[in-house]
């Protein structure tokens, strides 16, 4: 079976890299606009699932937001940019817009670029507010650096948490009970 997560966020904030660093674990060899599906497998549990990383492209959503992204998505990643306050806003309306569209997704926020954060010792946005942003929407927040891959494991298995519970959550209910099962030998007598 094979699971979507769409992949959101403000123009440059990091979605291509890390999108790249998610399924190939490596940053794209080019980051020009880009709106890319890339399959990658992903370990649940002792089985291994087919995962599609809906990548959008930039601003897509912020006048005309589309749902073909997002139909039939399990997450969706809201992406900003940590030294980017513009960015950070953004990741606002995208997840209300997004969530507007399918209720049921779950959310993962992802604050990308933090290694600019500490070579630059810039911040756009504290630890705390993002910590608070994303409890807002019930929602874990990661900080990653897609070029170098830190985070980028933590961001994994929080997918792989998240589509475990949705395969219980989706797989077949029996209809028979226990007892149903239980043989009760039978009063008659075979004459074959």
């Amino acid at each position: 079976m094979r699971y979507k997560v769409s992949v959101v966020g403000s123009a440059g904030c990091g979605k291509t890299t890390l999108v790249h660093s998610l399924a190939y674990n490596r940053p794209p060899m080019d980051t020009d606009d880009t709106a890319d599906i890339h399959s990658m497998r992903l370990r649940v549990g002792g089985e291994v699932v087919g995962v599609r990383l809906w990548d959008t492209m930039k601003g897509e959503y912020m006048g005309n937001v589309s749902s073909l992204a997002h139909k039939s998505a399990c997450i969706c990643l809201v992406v900003f940019d940590f030294v980017s306050r513009p960015s950070f806003a953004a990741a606002s309306q995208y997840v209300q817009k997004v969530l507007g569209l399918e209720p049921d997704l779950s959310v993962i926020f992802v604050a990308t670029k933090c290694d600019l954060a500490e070579i630059n010792h810039k911040i756009a946005v504290t630890h705390e507010e993002a910590r608070a942003f994303a409890a807002l929407y019930d929602s874990p927040i990661f900080f990653v650096c897609g070029l170098t891959g830190v985070g980028i494991n933590q961001v994994l298995n929080e997918m792989s948490t998240i589509i475990g519970r949705k395969m219980i959550d989706n797989a077949p209910k029996s209809i028979l009970s226990l007892e149903d099962l239980e043989v009760t030998p039978s009063s008659s007598k075979c004459y074959c």
